[in-house]
């Protein structure tokens, strides 16, 4: 009876707090509360409260944490708010895809997401490409989203250093990002 009384009265004031402002220290008094009751009995009220409170958090961080306690066990699908979150760092995405999905899914996410990556231009793509052909794209679409040409040439140069396969048609690369700077 007390233990009931106790949880009505913590959930009672998580929905004040809800209604209060959701940034700052009550956001902060929001996830303590939350974090507080966790358990794992995915049926529950108060489970079904924090899976939505989860998605109104702005630190994407608390955002992926939230999102992952409160998965299903087994069901990738839940997961898909983490790895196709842009504010977690792509090195982060992919170490959690590398953690959780099956080899599969995860050839098949690393795949979308390398070619998403080199695409919007990502410099942190490179984490993905290494010093292949790849690259050359990758960095051609930062430059073209940037104008970064020192970020460029360094990187060219880096991948000439350290690719013994490097080929002649990309020192040509590198001599046109240098005229470019001149």
């Amino acid at each position: 009876s007390s233990g009931i009384n106790s949880r009505v009265r913590v959930y009672d004031q998580l929905q004040r707090i809800i209604q209060q402002d959701a940034s700052g220290e009550s956001e902060k008094r929001i996830l303590l509360i939350a974090l507080s009751g966790f358990n794992e009995d995915k049926g529950s009220l108060w489970f079904e409260q924090i899976r939505g409170l989860g998605q109104n958090v702005s630190n994407p961080y608390q955002r992926a944490m939230f999102t992952f306690l409160t998965a299903k066990a087994g069901c990738q699908d839940n997961y898909t708010g983490i790895l196709q979150d842009k504010d977690l760092l792509l090195e982060d995405r992919i170490a959690f895809a590398c953690r959780y999905l099956p080899d599969l899914d995860l050839v098949q996410y690393v795949g979308q997401v390398c070619r998403e990556e080199i695409e919007e231009g990502n410099i942190r793509a490179v984490v993905l490409t290494g010093v292949t052909s790849s690259i050359r794209f990758l960095l051609q679409n930062y430059l073209d989203a940037t104008s970064d040409v020192q970020t460029v040439c360094l990187a060219l140069t880096l991948a000439q250093k350290y690719n013994p396969c490097w080929e002649e048609e990309e020192d040509g690369v590198l001599e046109s990002y240098l005229q470019f700077y001149d």
